[in-house]
């Protein structure tokens, strides 16, 4: 598990922020899938191609010749785990003395200035577009196999369904945002069908239930991305108005912000030990309200402060307290 070290404090005479610290960044370890040159197709065309396990006739064509459980592994892991990570604990014992002078450090963050460029970028772009990209790619690739499996369903609703998931596909190839809000519909059709397929067409259903499952859960996921990455932006604009009233703030704690954003971006699992870090930060502004509010900046604070709610209690709600 990998925790995240964080301090902010601000001194209530418009002392100095000093360093926020973080923890390691995990890359994830992309998966490959190995297939052999040598083998040859079965000659049945009804047994998978990977077990050799019997399948339906009337399903093989759908399941592109793979049983229940080789199709199983066709859903996309939604998190890489690496089980060398290792977790390190703030020692409580450290005195608040120690903290101030910053002789409480940790190295794993890149602490490296960053250029101005790189600070005050568009991270929303930078972090969420692939994660936006592939839950779109995963959106259209359910609802293909809902329209394949829509062969074998009940002639009386097989064309209203064919519609209804054509229209689907549809809203989020024109609008990959929209994923989220057809997640309802994409349900309703997937139960129709459901219950409108032979007995024998079931295990292949159960396979489409939980590809939709890691669609709903990535959806979940990526809003809280966005939401810390909003968060995170608001942030640095008010590091921006805190330099402008002469407090001294190292351009190594803004890039710990985006450094931070970043590791959610790849593993948003990582968002639970990152909520302390965005928590102190907050309170480090709230210290400022006389400066804030003098420069009409303080509703800025207030919504930063809501944001973090929210995103806290949805991180709550998805990982557990």
């Amino acid at each position: 598990m990998i925790t995240i070290l964080a301090i902010f404090a601000v001194s209530m005479s418009l002392g100095q922020f000093v360093r926020g610290l973080c923890g390691d960044k995990t890359d994830d370890i992309p998966c490959e899938q190995k297939v052999s040159v040598g083998a040859q197709p079965p000659q049945d065309d009804n047994v998978c191609t990977t077990c050799m396990t019997p399948i339906d006739p009337a399903l093989a064509h759908i399941a592109l010749r793979l049983c229940v459980m080789c199709s199983y592994k066709s859903i996309p892991q939604l998190f890489a785990e690496d089980e060398e990570s290792t977790e390190k604990d703030l020692d409580d014992t450290t005195s608040d003395d120690a903290i101030l002078n910053g002789a409480a450090s940790n190295d794993s963050y890149d602490t490296t200035p960053h250029d101005d460029t790189y600070l005050h970028g568009d991270v929303s772009v930078v972090v969420c577009a692939d994660a936006s990209t592939e839950t779109t790619a995963e959106a259209l690739a359910l609802l293909q196999d809902m329209q394949d499996a829509c062969l074998v369903a009940h002639h009386s609703v097989r064309e209203s369904l064919r519609a209804k998931i054509d229209n689907l596909m549809r809203i989020v190839t024109l609008d990959p945002r929209s994923v989220v809000a057809t997640l309802h519909d994409i349900s309703q059709a997937q139960a129709l069908l459901a219950e409108n397929v032979p007995a024998s067409s079931l295990e292949h259903m159960e396979m489409l239930d939980m590809k939709f499952e890691a669609l709903e859960l990535r959806c979940q996921t990526n809003v809280l991305v966005h939401s810390c990455v909003d968060l995170t932006r608001s942030l640095l604009e008010l590091l921006d108005v805190v330099r402008s009233i002469g407090m001294d703030v190292p351009d190594d704690f803004a890039a710990g912000l985006l450094d931070l954003t970043a590791t959610v971006a790849e593993s948003p699992a990582d968002l639970v030990d990152c909520l302390p870090y965005l928590a102190d930060t907050v309170a480090g502004f709230k210290v400022l309200q006389d400066e804030l509010e003098a420069l009409g900046q303080w509703s800025r604070v207030l919504d930063c402060v809501q944001a973090y709610s929210s995103l806290a209690l949805d991180v709550s709600l998805l990982y557990g307290p």
